[in-house]
């Protein structure tokens, strides 16, 4: 594993030994709201053990990456700031990004600009905030507004905590963690409700690439939704459903979600196949 730091981002990269010819470019994991790179890990080790090299990053103001300038605590990071992150850790080198959550709601964002070399993407249960029905479904209350009291984005990433894990394990955290996560709810606010507004919104008829779009079979309703409206609205999708998993499937069931990831290598070679088809019959 190399570990390097850019001035605000910790980013870990691993190699695997043997790279597999079938499982090129390499992986970019990007994760959700209140999460860190660390949760990647089991992933990470099948990852390369497959035989692919695979990069995790703390996205900007979790963790281990600080609101270095410009930004700071009366100045977050937006949604689209947290795609220029992504769009600078992919660089030149082609990828297959693979986002839990908002992690795939920032990748999905990334791909419609069509200026990285993504070659696919896996999204799990990624928000689409919005979309009329996701608000009603979702019912975060979380506005632009909220910013300016730091009681109430720490309050409101206690209840996001306690949705995605629970009361009891919420409660067994040590104080010091979920200090530090409540402290991370500026960042949580920041990112949904720029989400929310942000205009124009997601056109997913500009994405081209192979997209993977998941969900667990014992996941709320909005996700399924908001998978069924990706779905049928990115060109060249296809829906995948995690059996007995709920929104932790790279906790909970790692090899279902690297999976996934070989779902996206098997799309991207069929469609490299058929360019190559079309590419011999002119």
């Amino acid at each position: 594993m190399t570990l390097h730091h850019t001035p605000t981002l910790k980013i870990h990269e691993y190699s695997a030994r043997a790279i597999r010819p079938d499982t090129k470019p390499r992986v970019v994991l990007v994760h959700g709201a209140l999460d860190r790179s660390t949760s990647f890990v089991r992933m990470v080790k099948l990852l390369i053990n497959l035989g692919v090299d695979c990069i995790s990053y703390d996205r900007r103001g979790y963790n281990d990456s600080p609101l270095g300038p410009p930004f700071s605590s009366s100045k977050v990071p937006t949604i689209d700031d947290h795609v220029e992150d992504l769009a600078q850790i992919i660089g030149d080198r082609p990828s297959v990004v693979f986002g839990h959550s908002l992690g795939g709601t920032i990748a999905l964002l990334l791909a419609e600009q069509n200026r990285s070399p993504i070659r696919a993407l896996v999204t799990f249960e990624s928000p689409i905030p919005w979309m009329e029905f996701w608000e009603k479904e979702a019912n975060y209350g979380m506005e632009l507004e909220d910013l300016s009291d730091p009681t109430l984005t720490q309050n409101h990433a206690e209840q996001f905590m306690v949705k995605m894990i629970g009361t009891e394990r919420w409660n067994a955290l040590h104080l010091s963690v979920r200090e530090r996560r409540r402290n991370e709810g500026t960042i949580l606010v920041s990112e949904m409700a720029t989400a929310k507004e942000r205009t124009p919104a997601l056109d997913p008829s500009r994405i081209l690439v192979p997209a993977i779009v998941a969900y667990g079979s014992t996941s709320p309703q909005k996700y399924r939704l908001a998978a069924d409206y990706l779905q049928t609205t990115l060109p060249n999708a296809k829906t995948a459903i995690v059996e007995h998993t709920d929104h932790g499937v790279h906790l909970a069931n790692p090899t279902e979600a690297v999976r996934l990831i070989e779902l996206a290598y098997a799309a991207i070679s069929y469609q490299d196949s058929q360019l190559a088809d079309f590419r011999n019959r002119t």
